[in-house]
């Protein structure tokens, strides 16, 4: 009778202690669930009492009904937005470009206009020493005409055609005078582009309008850039999470005995639990 008694301790209790089977497992053991993430078919790979390590495939989804129409949307945005910074980078060169050929143009233009206006201001001092000149003999002949209209020698008339002649030279002299000041300031104020007496060449208003174009373009540039960085970003982490939601495997997250299998193979909810797995170093289960 105590023969039989140890057998069945044997066999009950200190076998399953030591060496037990695959179909039991530590009663105390931690359970892990395993749990959906996404709706979605999923065909399940391990049975009630498979010894699984960590990593090992446990489950495969497949989600069918999954509406990536977010991605696609992104995407097309992204390549609007790619064609679009093509167009701003395009029209921001042209605009450096024509800024540049305009600049080159006026600068031309004005290395003319500053040659001629040099050439008149010395034509104005040649005609200024030709007119001082005249305004000295007429002088000279005004002390001369003086002396003599007292005693008779000479007429009334020669007398004040003389001083006519003298008002007339210094009155030329002042135009004259005053010529070479007005070149002399379109000469300095050809420096900034500030063109006296004279209409805008078409070469400045040229300028002027591309140097305005260029940073309006160059900031549409940058707008643009940071648009598709944006777009990019967002595109990035959508297409992960459909990728994510679309299905893959599901593997242990733990190693130990699978414990309870709770869906077949089939439709499932996320968040659905799939399997249990009793927690325990893989050598504990034979």
């Amino acid at each position: 009778m105590a023969a039989v008694l140890a057998l069945l301790v044997m066999n009950w209790v200190v076998t399953p202690l030591v060496l037990p089977k695959t179909s039991d497992a530590w009663m105390n053991a931690p359970l892990t669930t395993i749990r959906a993430e996404s709706e979605g078919d999923i065909h399940i790979a391990r049975e009630v009492g498979d010894v699984v390590a960590i990593g090992s495939l446990l489950a495969n989804t497949v989600n069918a009904y999954l509406n990536p129409a977010s991605v696609w949307q992104l995407k097309t945005e992204q390549a609007n937005l790619e064609a679009e910074l093509t167009r701003a980078t395009r029209e921001s060169e042209l605009a450096n470009n024509l800024k540049a050929t305009s600049s080159l143009e006026l600068d031309k233009y004005r290395r003319a206009l500053t040659a001629d206006l040099v050439l008149a201001l010395r034509q104005a001092d040649a005609k200024i020493a030709e007119l001082t000149v005249l305004l000295n003999q007429s002088e000279r002949i005004v002390k001369m005409t003086e002396p003599l209209s007292r005693i008779g020698a000479v007429t009334a008339d020669d007398s004040s055609r003389a001083l006519e002649n003298e008002t007339i030279a210094q009155h030329r002299l002042d135009q004259g005078s005053a010529e070479k000041d007005s070149i002399a300031n379109q000469l300095e104020a050809i420096k900034t582009n500030v063109y006296i007496q004279r209409d805008s060449p078409i070469y400045l208003l040229w300028y002027l309008e591309t140097q305005q174009s260029v940073p309006v373009a160059q900031a549409k540039v940058e707008e643009t850039k940071r648009r598709l960085a944006s777009v990019q970003l967002e595109l990035a982490q959508a297409d992960a999470y459909v990728r994510r939601l679309a299905g893959g495997a599901i593997l242990s997250p733990v190693a130990g005995l699978v414990w309870r299998r709770n869906a077949s193979s089939g439709p499932v909810a996320k968040g659905e639990s799939t399997l249990e797995i009793a927690e325990a170093p893989a050598r504990e289960f034979i």
